[in-house]
């Protein structure tokens, strides 16, 4: 029997409806519409199209309900950073501000007043950059933020607009600098996984031996695949998340790098001593 998904897959630049079929341990994905995704620019304000971004995901579900597949779900996988801010009746609190916009500097200046960068990397272990959610925050007006009942990260937020529930996944509540994934789940980090990043070989090596850590190079289509997992485990048509990896082992490339320190270590034992503090 085979099992289709949709995956709605939402970046910064663009937007694709994913379709995929899980079939005996395989899975394969097809797209099904692409479309751009495009900041306003509002005076000195940079700011997100909403409406046109939720239309293009509308018109690929559309797209979608005309095959034959019957589908068995459908979610929604976006970048970070940014978030929407809903009311308690659902009402969207307006603008949904773009990482990019000139106020994130000053909400990245307040939070550093009061907290170090390296207190921030070592509570939330995402290392500090302006687009973040945590300043993004910080720059907010008081009566927006009174105005909110919910803060959703943007596929939640689509997910919430499709299905009715708000709800905060684990993935992008780390991403958020709000959520300390060790403190929660009590895991420590053994490896590394590079999901939909540069075939760069020498740049993974590099990785690899300054963390000291095993990397595991994924697919690029990295967000769609775990998007259709999560929903096949939902779903009970996998039945443990070591079964939704060996799905990935089945079905796409993936290689592991093991650290090699040593090297590492002599090439900054060597800069530092050319380029002394």
């Amino acid at each position: 029997m085979i099992n289709f998904y949709v995956a709605c897959d939402l970046n910064a630049e663009c937007g694709r409806v994913m379709l995929g079929a899980l079939n005996q341990g395989a899975l394969t994905l097809s797209e099904v519409r692409r479309f751009q995704n495009l900041p306003i620019a509002d005076k000195d304000s940079l700011q997100w199209d909403i409406p046109q971004l939720y239309r293009e995901v509308l018109d690929g579900l559309r797209a979608v309900g005309t095959y034959e597949e019957a589908v068995e779900s459908v979610s929604c996988d976006s970048w970070a950073g940014d978030y929407l801010l809903f009311e308690s009746d659902s009402s969207l609190v307006t603008p949904i501000y773009h990482h990019a916009d000139p106020r994130t500097t000053e909400g990245m200046q307040k939070v550093l007043a009061k907290v170090s960068k390296e207190a921030i990397y070592q509570e939330t272990g995402v290392w500090p950059m302006p687009t973040d959610t945590l300043f993004q925050l910080a720059a907010e007006r008081p009566k927006r933020l009174n105005r909110a009942q919910y803060l959703l990260p943007v596929a939640d937020a689509f997910n919430y607009l499709l299905a009715g529930v708000p709800r905060f996944e684990m993935s992008q509540a780390s991403a958020t600098q709000l959520y300390n994934s060790v403190t929660h789940t009590g895991q420590q980090i053994e490896r590394l996984y590079l999901l939909g990043g540069p075939a760069n070989s020498l740049l993974n090596h590099f990785i690899a031996n300054a963390l000291r850590r095993p990397l595991v190079v994924g697919p690029a289509d990295a967000a769609a695949i775990g998007n259709v997992l999560v929903q096949a485990l939902a779903l009970g048509h996998l039945e443990s998340l070591q079964q939704a990896r060996e799905v990935v082992r089945q079905s796409f490339k993936t290689e592991t790098i093991i650290p090699y320190a040593t090297a590492w270590d002599t090439s900054f034992d060597r800069l530092t001593h050319l380029c002394p503090a």
